[in-house]
């Protein structure tokens, strides 16, 4: 039989201790803690640094920073954006206080001269903006037109640079109102003066002919005693205005043109036809014998030119 002491001995060595068991636990859980705590840190650290450049380099790509002050120029980059929206979004000082009194001042002038009742901010905004002055309007307003054109005629007029002179000129022979704003203009540039304008209406022509038929006949150098030598032939309806400004510049002589009229070859050449035959010296007579072997049907009138001179 086991001694007492013996069993008390053994029951010492194998008895549980507690308080070393319960140190031993928490100073491993701690340590497992940590350990999963570091982990935990280390994934989130690296998540915010994906997630940091996900954001930040689009932004250096869109500002053009320098990825070795990113902050910094980026920081300057939308100061700037900042700036230059709070520039657009400021008022133009010329639209309102600029010089030339701005289009508030413009208003305020035409409302004094009552020329809000014939045009609408919209017509005076852009009168405006298209230049005109206020000095235009009332010169046209004192001549007696301002109520007459629309503001873009106006527009066209100031821009075409049309002096009220001018138009007054126009007037005085009551052929203002024959031509719109745009024949005005074309007239002006195109150097017509009032005295052939008033020529061409005393012979009768001024009707036949647009403006641009007018312009063409005056800058071709066409005088009023050519265009009677054909209305005397009866060939002025004959012939476009350019035909005519080709056969004044060309020398064919009212003459010629009623030989070849008699012989009944006016039709059968262009007038550019005509305008070469003249100045290669090809006779009507010439002409006729081609006809009367029947070989002119066939030829152009280069052929007649080149078989007069064979």
């Amino acid at each position: 039989m086991p001694s007492r002491s013996k069993y008390k001995s053994k029951q010492s060595r194998d008895r549980f201790d507690l308080d070393s068991y319960l140190d031993e636990k928490i100073h491993s859980d701690s340590e497992i803690f940590h350990k999963e705590d570091k982990k935990t840190s280390t994934r989130s650290f690296k998540s915010s640094v994906v997630i940091f450049f996900m954001i930040v380099t689009p932004l250096m790509l869109i500002f053009n920073v320098s990825p070795f002050n990113p902050v910094e120029e980026v920081v300057d980059a939308v100061t700037n954006i900042d700036q230059i929206e709070s520039v657009s979004n400021a008022p133009v000082l010329g639209e309102l206080d600029g010089a030339n009194g701005g289009l508030l001042s413009f208003y305020e002038q035409a409302r004094e001269r009552g020329y809000n009742d014939i045009f609408n901010n919209s017509g005076l905004a852009a009168m405006y903006n298209s230049g005109v002055t206020m000095d235009y309007l009332q010169q046209l307003e004192e001549a007696g037109y301002l109520s007459e054109y629309s503001y873009s005629a106006i527009i066209g007029l100031y821009n075409g640079g049309v002096t009220v002179d001018y138009m007054t000129s126009l007037q005085s022979m009551g052929l203002l109102d024959e031509y719109s704003y745009s024949g005005i203009i074309g007239l002006y540039n195109g150097g017509v003066t009032a005295d052939y304008l008033q020529s061409m209406q005393q012979a009768g022509y001024l009707d036949e002919y647009s403006y641009s038929a007018v312009i063409g006949l005056y800058n071709g150098g066409v005088t009023l005693d050519y265009l009677n030598s054909l209305n005397q032939i009866d060939m002025l309806d004959e012939f476009s205005y350019s035909a005519i400004i080709g056969m004044y510049n060309g020398g064919v002589t009212s003459d010629y043109l009623t030989q070849l009229n008699d012989a009944e070859f006016l039709d059968t050449f262009s007038y550019s036809g005509i305008i070469a035959l003249y100045n290669s010296g090809v006779p009507v007579s010439f002409l006729q014998d081609l006809d009367n072997r029947g070989l002119l049907n066939d030829m152009s009138y280069s052929d007649v030119i080149v078989a007069y001179n064979s």
